[in-house]
């Protein structure tokens, strides 16, 4: 779907690179998301600024977020199973 996008944006003349500025601007993203660390990469990812382009894509939807109880099997002080409150976006 996003070659098909981008091949009409070549025939119309248009920006290809959006939301992204430049082609640089490309490959800086894909380097980020190729050689970064998985922490590192949960702290880029919420930057506003980021976030901002995504929501500019074409074709991106609304996230809906649900939270969701797991119940894990480390037992508490008490013996129960503990649990954890979670985001689920989607």
């Amino acid at each position: 779907q996003f070659e098909k996008f981008q091949d009409e944006k070549i025939l119309e003349g248009g920006d290809i690179w959006g939301p992204f500025k430049s082609e640089e601007e490309w490959q800086l993203a894909k380097w980020l998301i190729k050689n970064v660390g998985h922490t590192q990469a949960e702290n880029f990812l919420w930057l506003n600024i980021l976030l901002d382009m995504v929501n500019q894509l074409p074709g991106s939807i609304d996230w809906k977020c649900e939270c969701v109880t797991l119940t894990g099997n480390i037992k508490d002080n008490d013996g129960h199973a503990q649990t954890e409150e979670l985001e689920l976006w989607i």
